[in-house]
């Protein structure tokens, strides 16, 4: 069953996807084990947040997903001291606070794009990271707001990032990554008809036998699409647009 889900989320990757089921499996198999940290490296659009929230359901856990793009200071992640005027509590522990249980899957996206160019900055959010996917002191992660450690090593760690070159060496060295590879166009018409599109006409409520795409129509919509994009973000956007006008149209 959790095969046959892995296999519906996720298209082609034979061996990415035998390597996913048997991460599942240990994480069933040994719900306390601690150090289940899994790295995803890719182009944009490739799947990877997907990825990470299939999991979550395959073994029935909340999805905790935090993005790092665009984080400026390291406050963002471990708070800031009650001192302050504008004190606030980190991101990561603002989320916990919501869920039901302390075991979830903890996705955090674009771990090389926090801090942006500033160095200093980028080294003081990573340096907070590596104790995130450290298991021998996440189980004590301190928010400067709370004043108190908050228990991480129940979580499934799983990160994202598109240039490694980006990444601190104490960073990578927590994790073995799994490269994802960009899309060829054939796979590209392939996920439109069994993965975008299907999504598209469920989330607009739209019957999908009402709108038909042929694959050289599909083919067409990529090389006409501006973007050169290596994964399928921005194809799924375009598909949109152009179900949304079709119907509107009837």
């Amino acid at each position: 069953e959790k095969s046959d889900l892995i296999d519906k989320k996720i298209y082609g990757l034979p061996d990415f996807k035998d390597y996913i089921k048997k991460f599942v499996l240990q994480c069933i198999s040994s719900p306390s084990s601690r150090g289940n940290i899994l790295a995803l490296c890719g182009p944009p659009g490739t799947g990877k947040t997907t990825i990470g929230s299939c999991i979550a359901e395959c073994l029935d856990r909340e999805f905790i997903y935090l993005s790092m793009g665009g984080m400026s200071s390291a406050t963002a992640l471990i708070g800031s001291q009650r001192v302050f005027t504008a004190a606030h509590p980190g991101n990561l522990v603002a989320k916990f606070s919501k869920l039901k249980y302390s075991n979830p899957v903890l996705f955090i996206d674009e771990i090389d794009k926090a801090g942006g160019t500033n160095t200093k900055e980028a080294t003081g959010i990573q340096g907070a990271l590596t104790h995130i996917l450290d298991p021998e002191h996440n189980n004590k992660f301190i928010d400067e707001f709370l004043g108190y450690s908050v228990d991480l090593s129940k979580c499934i760690i799983i990160v994202s990032y598109n240039d490694e070159s980006r990444l601190e060496r104490q960073i990578v060295d927590r994790f073995d990554a799994i490269y994802l590879k960009e899309y060829t166009i054939d796979e590209k018409v392939e996920i439109s008809r069994g993965y975008l599109l299907p999504d598209i006409f469920r989330n607009l409520n739209i019957r999908g036998d009402l709108i038909i795409f042929r694959k050289d129509i599909i083919r067409k919509i990529i090389f006409k699409s501006k973007s050169k994009e290596k994964g399928v973000r921005q194809l799924k956007r375009n598909l949109k647009r152009i179900v949304q006008s079709v119907n509107s149209a009837w």
